[in-house]
């Protein structure tokens, strides 16, 4: 938190703020704090102008950061080529997750998660369109950890087979639901309610497996790409689950509502996948699911959220068609989406690696490349909204 440098900017003799250098620069490029405006940091005396800023802020962006910066921003170019999506814009890691660690009362915890319903959906001209700081989903982590390890701990010490179902669950479902969370927190429209996302993450979680077992056996892909078939299979279930399940809701025709519906979806999918996969290698448990947890992140959550997102950026406002899912816009997201999953897969390792380490870094990359999608589509839909209040504005 001491790292994160603040600016406020001067608004009819009064200053506004404070902000963090990533969000005030999408202020500056969206138009809501003039070119003639000043800035001034916190703690500092002196006010500046918009260009002086602009060159100290693009004197401190991760671009400027080595090799590292360098190899990650051509990843980026190339994943937004190939999925038709914007390259990031004012995005900071920094920034992004200043709030993580910062200190927030009960109250603002509650008030944090009451939101979706009528009195507690902000008006839309009041959603501010920058880059949203999500940190609660960090704390569910956090206590879904401490939950697991109290769990286990009581199993060895009391060898009290009641025990084992409690930490099954907490095991299971605490990774994919604190990545639901930060789905829930970058919604900036904060118009969908926590009952809804637990109807899907439930409902949905168990719909999706069905599903996809079906397809499975109609499709008999298995038979002849074996594991990999589940980049095609399970994929296709999950988004015709999404859109069964959200048919009749109305009013959630925002990019980053299709982007947390279908997060909630996969993250059903895979904590009881997990579940599953523990009890069938029972021998193996704590592996088994130390593991699946840790990739937890880069998985069904965020491949849900990427082919959801891509669904609901092609629909908008307009009710659910088929001809939808051969659109462009919408089948090269999908594809990438496929294409992680099929890859993980498969049995591809990093060269010179080998062995356990080599494939967890292999699926490391493949993570990097579903958070960027996820990224672009995040930044997309915080652009359908600015796009919407100026169009509202210009009425």
């Amino acid at each position: 938190m001491s790292n994160v440098t603040r600016w406020y900017y001067s608004s009819q003799g009064s200053a506004l703020g404070p902000f963090d250098d990533a969000a005030l620069r999408q202020m500056i490029e969206a138009g809501v704090v003039a070119r003639d405006q000043q800035v001034l940091r916190e703690g500092a005396e002196t006010w500046i102008s918009i260009p002086d800023f602009l060159a100290l802020d693009a004197g401190s962006s991760p671009n400027a950061g080595g090799k590292a910066a360098a190899i990650l921003s051509s990843l980026g170019e190339r994943v937004s080529q190939a999925s038709g999506l914007e390259k990031l814009e004012g995005f900071s890691t920094r920034s992004f997750f200043s709030q993580v660690f910062g200190k927030h009362s009960p109250e603002e915890i509650e008030e944090h998660f009451t939101v979706g319903t009528k009195s507690t959906t902000p008006d839309l001209s009041q959603i501010a369109t920058v880059w949203p700081t999500p940190w609660a989903f960090f704390r569910i982590l956090a206590v879904s950890v401490v939950l697991a390890l109290g769990f286990y701990w009581a199993f060895q010490r009391f060898e009290n087979p009641i025990l084992v179902p409690g930490w099954l669950f907490i095991g299971c479902f605490g990774m994919p639901f604190a990545v639901l969370v930060f789905f829930f927190e970058v919604n900036i429209l904060r118009n969908v309610s926590f009952y809804r996302m637990l109807y899907l993450l439930v409902m949905g979680g168990l719909l999706s497996l069905i599903l996809s077992m079906f397809l499975f056996e109609l499709s008999g892909l298995s038979s002849w790409l074996g594991a990999m078939s589940a980049g095609i299979v399970e994929e296709a279930g999950k988004l015709l689950t999404v859109i069964f399940l959200t048919r009749h809701w109305k009013h959630y025709n925002w990019i980053l509502n299709g982007l947390l519906f279908g997060a909630a979806i996969g993250a059903g999918f895979a904590a009881f996948e997990t579940a599953g996969y523990v009890f069938v290698h029972y021998r193996s448990a704590e592996e088994t699911m130390v593991l699946r947890g840790f990739l937890a992140p880069f998985t069904h959550p965020i491949w849900t959220a990427i082919t959801a997102g891509a669904l609901w950026r092609v629909r908008g406002a307009l009710p659910f068609a088929w001809s939808m899912l051969t659109d462009m816009r919408f089948l090269r997201i999908f594809g990438i989406a496929v294409v992680l999953h099929f890859l993980w897969n498969s049995p591809i390792t990093v060269p010179l690696v080998g062995g356990l380490t080599g494939k967890v870094v292999f699926w490391l990359i493949l993570g990097i490349v579903g958070w960027l999608v996820v990224l672009m589509l995040v930044q997309a839909g915080i652009k359908q909204v600015a796009g919407k209040q100026a169009a509202l504005a210009g009425s």
